[in-house]
Formats: structure tokens, C-alpha cells, sequence
């Protein structure tokens, strides 16, 4: 327990977790971190969920501490600091539909009802009511931020081919080249053989016919 809740206090070490020191304000927000944050809170979910039904098997409540000295003291500061962390994720989330959808193409969308759902397990959480049905909505949050990560992915992709679009030149091609090469050769030669004496009309008939070899 004591492990759990020096993992859920915000503000401590030097990760880029909401609230830690490694957290820009000003940085445009990743799919990739979201989802890595959003992995590590379902963990300490389910450690909270199974804290909390051991709890309540001895009667016992967040917060509360028994006669006998056995209770689970700081559980509802644990339970405070995953709703929060729950809480930046989200703001992230919104955030980063909100760039999305700057251009009016509505692909931002789909993180907006991420963001529901994720403020959904923030009730559960302020609520102390952490079911299995939490934890599968976890789940499922989880692979459509993996659907996401690879939708960004993809795009990044899309923008380096559109900006290096035009730069890369084909390839020549030396069968051509020699082809064309060989077919020069072969019209100055039958240049040589054209007799000097040809009247200009049968000439220009003559050069007109080895200016086919030109083509490819």
C-alpha cells in the first residue's frame, strides 16, 4: 500500500506524468505518453480494486481506522491522487482533439469520447466505487489509445511524404540510354550512305525516314 501510494502522489520525481517535474505546459501532447500514462494509472487501479475489496471483507472504509488499530489509513488520498492523474490525462486528450480538429475535418473526435470515458473512471474513482466494470472500461480505453498511436503514426508518415513530394527525381535508366545511343550511331552511318547526288525532295524523304530512329 505504503508502494501504491508513493506511485499515485503527483508532483514527485522526474517522469513526464501529469504533475511531475518532466511535464511541459507548452508541449504539444503525445498519443504515445497518453497511452503510457494511462497504462500505468489501470495498474494501480487494479491494486486500489483489490485493496479496497479486502477493506471491505474485515468492515473496514477508506479513510477510516479501526478500534484496533487496522484500517486503511491514506486511501482516500491515494484514491484523490489516481482521480487526478486521470484527470490530466484527460485534459491532454482534449487538448490534442482540439488541434485536431483545427482544420474542421473532425478527426479529433474520437478522442473527445476517449475523454468521456476517462472522466467517467474519474467519478468511479472520487466515488470510491472501483467495479470490474471499471477496470473493462480500462480495457477497452486502452486498445482504442493503441488505435489512436497508430492513426498518428500514420499520419506523421502521410506529412514526410508530402513534404519531400517532388524532391526524389527517377532514376535514369541505362538500357535506354545505350538504346538511344546505338540508334544514334546507326542513323550517322546511313547518313554516310545517302548518295550526294539524291534531288533535295528524295533527301528530305530519306532524313525524314531515319528520324525514326529517334523514337523509343
Amino acid at each position: 500500500m505504503q508502494q501504491m501510494q508513493a506511485q499515485s502522489k503527483p508532483g514527485s520525481g522526474s517522469c513526464d506524468k501529469p504533475g511531475g517535474k518532466g511535464s511541459g505546459q507548452g508541449k504539444k501532447p503525445s498519443m504515445a505518453k497518453m497511452k503510457a500514462q494511462q497504462e500505468a494509472l489501470q495498474k494501480q487501479l487494479e491494486g486500489m480494486r483489490k485493496a479496497l475489496e479486502e477493506g471491505r471483507k474485515k468492515g473496514e472504509k477508506p479513510g477510516q481506522q479501526n478500534p484496533g488499530g487496522m484500517g486503511m489509513p491514506g486511501m482516500s488520498q491515494q484514491l484523490a491522487n489516481l482521480a487526478a492523474q486521470q484527470a490530466a490525462i484527460r485534459k491532454e486528450m482534449q487538448r490534442m482533439a482540439q488541434e485536431l480538429n483545427k482544420d474542421g475535418s473532425g478527426a479529433g473526435n474520437g478522442l473527445n469520447k476517449l475523454a468521456e470515458e476517462m472522466e467517467r473512471t474519474e467519478k468511479d474513482i472520487v466515488n470510491k466505487d472501483i467495479t470490474p466494470e471499471t477496470l473493462r472500461r480500462q480495457q477497452d480505453i486502452m486498445t482504442r489509445l493503441l488505435e489512436h498511436e497508430k492513426a498518428e503514426r500514420e499520419r506523421e508518415l502521410d506529412q514526410k511524404r508530402t513534404s519531400n513530394e517532388g524532391r526524389d527525381q527517377p532514376s535514369p535508366d541505362p538500357a535506354r540510354f545505350f538504346e538511344q545511343q546505338r540508334q544514334k550511331a546507326r542513323e550517322t552511318e546511313l547518313l554516310r550512305t545517302v548518295p550526294p547526288g539524291l534531288k533535295p525532295y528524295y533527301r528530305d524523304r530519306v532524313n525524314a525516314y531515319l528520324c525514326t530512329f529517334d523514337r523509343p
